[in-house]
């Protein structure tokens, strides 16, 4: 009876065990390669030192986002300044505050640690999300696998930018997207505060509030002030000092001059190099043409969140005005996504019409 019961509870918990046993040897191989290959850079000269600067700018109780004024709206004039919402400067202050780190190389050596960890976390909700669909372990391991090796998240960690954070708590905020709404709405917010690529995903987040507020509308109302909060209460400081220079910081984005590393200039920067009165929006018709059709398919829910997801980011990749390299990592984690996405949705509609 004894040995039966073993080999039953053998039986039932190695479906659990050998993935995580896997998962585990994949963490360990991304933490030594990363320790001891790819977060050997000094960081000097990288946005994340522009990050820093302005942490330690708010510390001795300034404005950051004061440079804003001294550009000309297109062009960055060689100098890094503050464009994303105060999130990752306010870290910056406190992580050097609390650590008594005073020099950026001292609080480098801090922030690797940090962003090695959610690296690493990005790599967990892809394996979990594919395990908690019942997805084929190999896909688990391939899709975690993938984000932890490919060339642009070694990039991405060997700039230390700060794309990979605001990445881990947007997609832990899709994986709850239609279930726990009032994380996910939070932590949507917590996504855009540290760097607004997010933004792109907006339209689902506005969809699902559009369902909700159709039923219950002080619930919808309430998960919609859940996504403002920690953004607004983040920028409440410097709208009372001076909006403008935060304002103007913030959409400096849509408003700059093409710039790129790979010499493949985008459809917009060829419009604006022939035509320099067309800016922003006017020059780029096929960016939001592309990105209103894939809309409209999530709206009907033709596309799923991960499908949307990988789509929208895609098309922000190859139309986008300006081209870096830590762009490339927001549709990375979504390729196995979607596709075991697409293909789960496609057994449903067999099955459903047979």
């Amino acid at each position: 009876m004894l040995q039966w019961f073993s080999m039953q509870y053998f039986y039932k918990w190695r479906a659990f065990l050998l993935p995580f046993f896997l998962f585990s040897i994949l963490l360990v191989s991304g933490a030594f390669f990363y320790l001891f290959f790819s977060l050997n850079y000094p960081g000097i000269g990288e946005d994340i030192h522009a990050v820093w600067r302005s942490g330690m700018e708010l510390s001795e109780h300034k404005d950051p986002y004061r440079h804003i004024l001294e550009t000309d709206m297109l062009h960055p004039n060689g100098a890094k300044f503050p464009t994303y919402l105060p999130g990752p400067y306010y870290f910056a202050a406190a992580t050097s505050e609390l650590f008594g780190l005073n020099t950026f190389e001292e609080w480098i050596l801090v922030y690797k640690k940090i962003l090695l960890i959610f690296t690493l976390g990005v790599a967990g909700l892809i394996f979990y999300i594919h395990f908690n669909r019942r997805d084929d372990l190999l896909l688990c391991v391939f899709g975690a696998m993938f984000w932890l090796f490919n060339r642009w998240t070694i990039k991405n960690m060997e700039i230390y930018h700060i794309d990979i954070p605001a990445l881990f708590f947007l997609i832990l905020s899709l994986s709850m997207l239609g279930r726990r709404n009032a994380y996910s709405f939070l932590l949507y917010g917590v996504s855009l505060s540290i760097k607004q690529v997010g933004a792109l995903m907006f339209p689902l987040y506005l969809f699902e509030f559009y369902k909700i507020f159709r039923k219950e509308k002080m619930h919808a109302i309430g998960l919609l002030l859940l996504g403002v909060y920690v953004p607004l209460v983040l920028c409440i400081p410097f709208l009372i000092k001076n909006p403008k220079t935060i304002f103007l910081s913030l959409i400096f984005h849509l408003t700059r001059a093409p710039e790129e590393w790979f010499n493949a200039p985008s459809f917009d920067a060829y419009i604006t190099w022939k035509y320099p009165f067309l800016l922003g929006a006017t020059s780029k018709p096929f960016l939001i043409i592309l990105l209103i059709i894939f809309y409209i398919y999530a709206f009907r829910s033709k596309l799923g969140k991960y499908s949307t997801a990988f789509c929208v980011f895609s098309i922000f990749i190859f139309f986008n005005t300006v081209l870096f390299p830590q762009y490339f990592v927001w549709n990375i984690p979504f390729i196995t996504l979607a596709i075991t996405e697409i293909c789960s949705k496609h057994k449903k509609d067999n099955s459903g019409s047979n």
